[in-house]
């Protein structure tokens, strides 16, 4: 006779899905239970859910799903956390036994939050320290493996140049070197699992200090007559700061003159040989000094200034000798 009652068998063990495992979902199939053992029709299967590994799991008590097919998509998991699975039948009287449990562990998920409370430190000309604090633990999603520290240039002009610095964890502060002097950049942090790299922590930004200049280039002193020689030069490769001026001086007996250009006529010189320095001087402190020597009774212009003017009679003839 038939005999009304719940199933007195479960499915068989539930498997995953092919290629359906990820980082907070998984699709679970079972086969049915067998005939014998359905006393009835089976309406709906149940799915229970329970995270069974790891002190992670006290965030997410065990739960339920149903399905009235075979198969159920499992969403709403954590990364790299171990699950275990259970199915049982229900018909119209109740509910049947549970199978055996499926258990697996959810794939690794880059974290989904990012380093906390981040700050410049000591900021130098060309280095400063960086200074963070850890994810958040229910936002790391796997152990947390190192950290990326950006530092970008706010603006794209000059010599500035973008940089990033991998720190290995739990170390949580970092010197970024090799910066521009008197540049603004933008500073975030990042961490990363063995799921990948999560996102950017809110930045800040920081002008590194004044440095000191580099020196003028091409320095050269040209006489203009017996008593003045031109100093001349080109702008420094860079400033590192707020230009001054530039200090130039001569010796012996000299002074200095302090001038925006990048040039200058020195007057009411002697005949004898002088040493021409120029400087840069910015916020920063003051460049080397570049140096050259000079006499202004040399050169062409010299040389005609002091040549004698010489006469010829019309239809005369003479041997002119010039001498440099």
């Amino acid at each position: 006779p038939f005999i009304l009652k719940e199933p007195d068998a479960s499915p068989e063990t539930p498997t995953l899905k092919a290629g359906s495992l990820a980082a907070r979902s998984a699709t679970v199939e079972w086969t049915a239970i067998p005939k014998d053992n359905r006393h009835g029709i089976i309406r709906k299967y149940t799915i229970d859910v329970e995270c069974t590994k790891g002190s992670a799991c006290a965030s997410q008590p065990p739960f339920s799903l149903q399905s009235t097919s075979t198969e159920k998509e499992i969403t709403g998991l954590f990364p790299s956390r171990e699950y275990s699975v259970r199915v049982s039948g229900y018909n119209v009287i109740g509910k049947g036994p549970q199978s055996d449990p499926l258990t697996f562990t959810t794939t690794p998920d880059k974290p989904s939050g990012s380093p906390q409370a981040v700050s410049p430190g000591t900021v130098f000309a060309t280095n400063m320290t960086v200074r963070w604090q850890e994810i958040a633990a229910n936002e790391r999603n796997d152990v947390i493996t190192r950290y990326t520290v950006y530092v970008d240039c706010v603006t794209s002009s000059g010599n500035c140049v973008s940089k990033t610095k991998e720190v290995s964890h739990p170390t949580l502060s970092t010197v970024v070197t090799n910066l521009i002097p008197h540049t603004s950049y933008r500073v975030s942090v990042t961490g990363s699992n063995v799921g990948g790299e999560g996102p950017r922590s809110s930045s800040f930004e920081v002008t590194t200090k004044q440095g000191v200049p580099d020196p003028v280039g091409n320095l050269t002193a040209v006489p203009l007559n017996s008593t003045s020689v031109t100093v001349s030069w080109i702008e420094p490769s860079a400033i590192n700061g707020q230009f001054q001026h530039y200090a130039v001086a001569y010796s012996p007996n000299g002074k200095t003159f302090n001038v925006a250009e990048t040039s200058l006529v020195i007057s009411n010189l002697n005949d004898e040989s002088y040493t021409f320095e120029v400087r840069v001087v910015a916020g920063g402190g003051s460049s080397a000094v570049k140096t050259v020597q000079e006499r202004p009774t040399y050169g062409p212009l010299a040389m005609l200034e002091t040549a004698k003017p010489v006469s010829l009679e019309f239809g005369s003839s003479a041997a002119i000798e010039c001498k440099f």
